[in-house]
This record gives structure tokens, C-alpha cells and sequence, in this order.
């Protein structure tokens, strides 16, 4: 990593594929290592960043560009391409930053036995733990593969079919084992385009008194407050909750 590539201050680096690097206010520490973005662990995207031979995330809006070890990666895992973060958001971008995908790792890390988020394997998908909890029981079904297949439109039509079967059977079970009043289900993939759903549990009162008055969609909950470290469950609760989804599951699949 010691060419860089073209600077940006946001949006997509020159030419097609390259990381978004969202604005953000650098206080002068520093540099740390920021590698694309990445919508998996919420519904905006996030820095993920290097730091002292550890990967972890860094939320927009955040002026100190706080690091928070990201507990799915290992310290000194490997980084196949980086964006220096700079003043002002500014970002030198490493060309071998243009086809990453972390969900595509993330899967990998359940193949290998290594994602403590994993749930359940269906036939179209992956059933995982969202890292961050304010929303509890948010859970995200990841599509198996990637390559081509980046909209729904892309997949043959009984693939689609089941896939959709399946984000529903895995939506009511996470409303069954979270108690959720109602379920918000999301496929973007602006931060990443391999298809995957965003299945949040809700209920009253869970963006306190934001949006219209406490009543909205989840991205009108500050992202600071979203993604604060003390949302993350500690090892015991995450148990529990894989737990109580597989359970559910069982009775629907």
C-alpha cells in the first residue's frame, strides 16, 4: 500500500467500483486506514478502518474519527486495500481498494467457522446477528453469492422467488423471538451491492423522541447513538439471541 491513488473528498473514487468515502471532519490525529464502506453492520455506511494492526469501524459524524474494534475481524487480519483518511474527510485511495466486499468476507468467516454472528444457513442465504443492537434483534439474510447478481432483477425468477420465501420466514422469526410491534425490512446496497436484507425488530418509543414525534424509519435515529459501542452484546447476550432465532426458525423452516 504505498502508491495511492486519485484524492477524493466524497463519493466514489475515480473510475468504476471505487470505495464511497463519506465526508467526514478529521480532528488531526493520526492518519488511520479507512477501507471502503460498509452498510452491513447498519443502514449507513461507515469507515472501516486500521489501526494498530486491528480492523475496526469509524462512524460518520463522529469529528475524532473514534476507532471501535470491529469483534468479527481478528487483530492483524489481513487488508487487501486501504483509503488514508486525510483532513476533512479527504481520502488517498489505494487502487486495491475497488472490488471489496465485505459481506463476501463475512461469509467466508462463516465457511471457515469464524463469524460469532452466524445463525442458520438456508438455501438462498445467511442468517446473522446484526453487530449493533439498539434495534434488538436486528438481523440481516445475506445471499449467497455476488458476482452478477447485485439487484433483484438479476436472479432467475424461482432463485427470486425462494430467496424472498426465505427473508420472510427469517423476518418472522426474528418478530417472534424479539417481540417486535413491527418489522422493517430493507434491501439497499449503496455501501454494498451483494444483496443482502436488513430485518429490524420495532417498537414504540425506539428512536426516543426523534423523527416524527418518535415515530419514523430507522436512519432517523442518530448514527452516533446507533452504532455506540455499549450496543454491541457481549458474548452471553449474543448466545442467547442466536438462540431464540434459531429456535423460531425451526418452527417455520
Amino acid at each position: 500500500m504505498t502508491a495511492k491513488g486519485p484524492e477524493v473528498n466524497s463519493g466514489r473514487a475515480a473510475g468504476d467500483g471505487g470505495p464511497y468515502i463519506n465526508p467526514c471532519e478529521y480532528s488531526g490525529m493520526a492518519p488511520k486506514i479507512a477501507v471502503g464502506a460498509d452498510d452491513l453492520i447498519g443502514p449507513s455506511p461507515v469507515y472501516r478502518i486500521v489501526q494498530d494492526n486491528a480492523v475496526g469501524v469509524a462512524v460518520p459524524g463522529d469529528p475524532s474519527l473514534n476507532f471501535h474494534p470491529d469483534p468479527q475481524l481478528p487483530r492483524n487480519a489481513p487488508v487487501r486495500a486501504a483509503a488514508q483518511v486525510g483532513p476533512k474527510g479527504t481520502a488517498n485511495i489505494y487502487p486495491e481498494v475497488r472490488n471489496m466486499c465485505f459481506i463476501c468476507d463475512r461469509i467466508e468467516q462463516i465457511k471457515n467457522g469464524a463469524n460469532p454472528y452466524f445463525v442458520r444457513e438456508l438455501e438462498t442465504g445467511y442468517v446473522v446477528i446484526g453487530d449493533n443492537q439498539h434495534f434488538r434483534g436486528y438481523t440481516l439474510f445475506l445471499y449467497k453469492h455476488h458476482e452478477g447478481k447485485t439487484e433483484l432483477f438479476h436472479l432467475e425468477p424461482r432463485e427470486r422467488a425462494k430467496f424472498m420465501e426465505e427473508m420472510v420466514l427469517v423476518s418472522e422469526a426474528v418478530s417472534r423471538a424479539f417481540g417486535a410491534e413491527k418489522m422493517n425490512c430493507e434491501l439497499l446496497g449503496n455501501g454494498d451491492a451483494h444483496l443482502h436484507w436488513h430485518l429490524f425488530p420495532r417498537r414504540s418509543g425506539d428512536i426516543e423522541s426523534c423523527g416524527n414525534n418518535g415515530r419514523g424509519p430507522v436512519w432517523w435515529y442518530p448514527m452516533e447513538k446507533m452504532y455506540a459501542d455499549d450496543n454491541r452484546p457481549t458474548p452471553e447476550e449474543l448466545e442467547d439471541m442466536k438462540q431464540r432465532l434459531r429456535a423460531e426458525l425451526d418452527k417455520l423452516i
